[in-house]
Parts: structure tokens; C-alpha cells; sequence
């Protein structure tokens, strides 16, 4: 009888007990979410949770403690399987193309900065700023805006879910964080990784309150932006920020 080879070394074990953990992890989340959003977060129960996923309850407890941490982690999954396509989209294809909406500002004084912190810097500006709108642009499509907005209006439904809201914000900021800090992905220094997030982070916020409409995914309501225009607002100001701590120079 032919048997398939094993692992050769200790760690492979290790790395499918950990994936299948995540497998499972993700089946517990994905169902409680589906549950919630046609049942309401009170509609079902542990075990009829379980038994959608054709697992058992006492292993719903080996990866959550509520539902509503299972609910929340679906949107962290969402946001980290994005932030995941980018890290491997510039390994394979390098870096991202522009897009007509990225036009910082046609200041003659912001431009003027913008070009000497190249210089100085070595692109590290351009860098930056093209990881942050990819960031963005991202975390602003259709598909996971639908994610976003459908846990948001689970939390107004039940405010139980209201203190995960802060821990799926908390880890999305620390994942863009992580992206942004490799020198493939901006390299932002650890102050600038506090700080560039929580604006990707806030620019973010009014489209999935709903607060701000977006084209792409509200289609003609009134005062729906398209996607260009707000990512291009963020980076307009950012560009501004930083020229307001380099002010131009008497000639």
C-alpha cells in the first residue's frame, strides 16, 4: 500500500494544526454572522450555532467566549484578508498603479514640498502616500464596506455589540499599521504608524454609519462621492499637514 509521505520537519504539524484551527475559527464566525443578520443577535442559540457548522459546542468554546465575539470576527477577517491581497499584490506585481483621483493639491507651494521631500527623502513621500490610498481604497470596497455597514447595523440593533466595534477598529488600525510600516508599504516610522492609520481609519468611519455615501456601492443618492473623490481628499490633506510643519521659504 502507497502511503503519502509525512512532514520532514517538526513545524509542519504545527502549521496545519494552526491552519485548521483558523479553518475552524473562521466556520464558527462566518455562521454566527449569517445567523445574526437573519435571526437578530437573540435568534439562536450556541447549539444551533454549533450544529450549522456541524461542529461541537464545547469546541465553539475552544476559539470564542459569545456570540458576539464570533459576529465581530468576521469583519476581522474581512479587513486582514485585504490588507493580506495588498502584501502579496507588491510582491508579485510591484507597486500599484495611480489613479486619476490621487491628485494631491496643484498648490505651487505644496507641490514645491512635496518635490524637495523626494529629493530628500528618496520617494519615501510618494511611497507613502501611494500605500496609504491603496490602504484605503481597499478597506472602501463594495464587498467590504457590505461587511462593515451589516455588523455596524447589528451593533445599533444590539448594543451588546458596541465594545467589539472598538476592538474591530483597534485591530484594523493595528494591521494597516503592520502593512505600513514595511518598506514595501510606505515604510511609516513607529509615530507614523500611530498616527496615518487613524486617518484611514476616520476617513473610513462616516461611509460605514453611512453617515457618507459612496457611488460605487449607494449609486446616485444624494450627495454620494465617488471613492476617487474621498481617497483624494485624505491624501490632500495629508500632503497639507505636512506642509504646514515645512512652511515655504522667504526668497
Amino acid at each position: 500500500m502507497t502511503t503519502t509521505a509525512g512532514p520532514e520537519t517538526g513545524s509542519a504539524p504545527t502549521g496545519l494544526r494552526e491552519r485548521r484551527r483558523e479553518e475552524t475559527r473562521a466556520a464558527f464566525a462566518h455562521a454566527a454572522f449569517e445567523l445574526a443578520s437573519e435571526r437578530g443577535l437573540d435568534g439562536f442559540t450556541i447549539d444551533e450555532l454549533a450544529e450549522a457548522t456541524g461542529l461541537a459546542r464545547r469546541t465553539f468554546f475552544n476559539h470564542f467566549t459569545s456570540k458576539e465575539e464570533a459576529v465581530a470576527h468576521v469583519v476581522v477577517l474581512k479587513v486582514r484578508e485585504v490588507l493580506a491581497v495588498i502584501a502579496d499584490s507588491h510582491e508579485e506585481h510591484g507597486e500599484p498603479e495611480e489613479h486619476e483621483g490621487d491628485d494631491v493639491d496643484d498648490d505651487a507651494h505644496v507641490a514645491a514640498l512635496t518635490c524637495r521631500l523626494r529629493t530628500r527623502y528618496a520617494g519615501d513621500l510618494a511611497a507613502t502616500l501611494g500605500a496609504v490610498d491603496e490602504v484605503t481604497r481597499s478597506l472602501l470596497a463594495p464587498d467590504v464596506l457590505t461587511t462593515l455597514r451589516a455588523f455596524a447595523q447589528l451593533a445599533e440593533r444590539h448594543p451588546q455589540l458596541v465594545p467589539h466595534l472598538f476592538t474591530v477598529e483597534n485591530d484594523a488600525r493595528t494591521q494597516a499599521a503592520e502593512l505600513l510600516r514595511t518598506p514595501e508599504h510606505g515604510g511609516l516610522t513607529d509615530l507614523q504608524a500611530h498616527l496615518v492609520p487613524g486617518a484611514v481609519i476616520s476617513t473610513i468611519a462616516p461611509v460605514v454609519g453611512g453617515e457618507l455615501l459612496l457611488v460605487e456601492l449607494d449609486g446616485d443618492a444624494p450627495g454620494a462621492i465617488t471613492t476617487d473623490e474621498l481617497v483624494g481628499q485624505l491624501i490632500t490633506f495629508l500632503t497639507r499637514g505636512i506642509a504646514a510643519e515645512h512652511p515655504a521659504q522667504p526668497v
